[in-house]
């Protein structure tokens, strides 16, 4: 004799029980906006979490040479085994804007246990702004467990070389247009750098924000 209920989601199993079949891929949750928790479906087990730093700014000038373009955030990719009565906290961070010489650094993004599996907190660090230099802004480490893939952000580019921000996991960086002011354009993909702004127009670019991407599976 079987023991519990059949149905179409259910297989049996060798000791004549009806059980429950793996789910597979649930669904895939983005988080957007700081200071929020967030816990996993019910009947979730694994998760795949992806978290972007934020990009640079660039700074602006007046001068008769560019300043450089803001650098990319890092990126990491970790798969975590949990429960659906676990709470983790997301932090987003926030495009670094375009300053006075030198524009601002992005913010980190992450994604840190609150309560219930305990893992070591996965962080994207923003990238550089960048400035009044001829060396290219650094892009963002990120840092986790072992095991997931941790990718440095995209470089900026060199003062006066019109060229794009540093890129992202997420997408491409702002490109200068070369003519017009302002000549600089904002980070296009999440977490992507400003462009630089070019000699004389005085105008810098922002960053992109941070992404935080969670794929549940049962």
């Amino acid at each position: 004799a079987t023991t519990g209920s059949p149905d179409g989601s259910k297989f049996l199993r060798d000791d004549m029980a009806w059980e429950s079949a793996a789910g597979g891929f649930h669904q895939m949750v983005v988080k957007t906006a700081s200071d929020t928790t967030y816990s996993p479906d019910t009947g979730v087990t694994k998760l795949l979490v992806e978290v972007q730093g934020a990009g640079g700014g660039s700074g602006d000038t007046t001068g008769p040479t560019g300043t450089s373009s803001g650098a990319g955030g890092g990126y990491a990719r970790v798969q975590l085994t949990v429960t659906s009565a676990d709470v983790m906290n997301v932090q987003i961070g926030s495009g670094g804007q375009n300053a006075t010489t030198t524009g601002g650094t992005g913010g980190a993004s992450s994604f840190t246990t609150v309560s219930g599996t305990s893992f070591t907190t996965i962080t994207s660090n923003g990238g550089v702004g960048g400035g009044l230099t001829t060396q290219g802004a650094s892009g963002g480490t990120a840092t986790g467990p072992v095991g997931g893939l941790y990718i440095t952000g995209g470089y900026g580019s060199m003062e006066n070389q019109n060229s794009s921000g540093g890129h992202s996991w997420f997408g491409y960086g702002g490109m200068s247009t070369g003519t017009g002011n302002p000549q600089s354009r904002d980070g296009v993909g999440y977490g992507s750098g400003g462009s630089q702004a070019a000699a004389s127009s005085g105008i810098g670019a922002d960053g992109a924000d941070g992404l935080v991407v969670i794929w549940e599976y049962k």
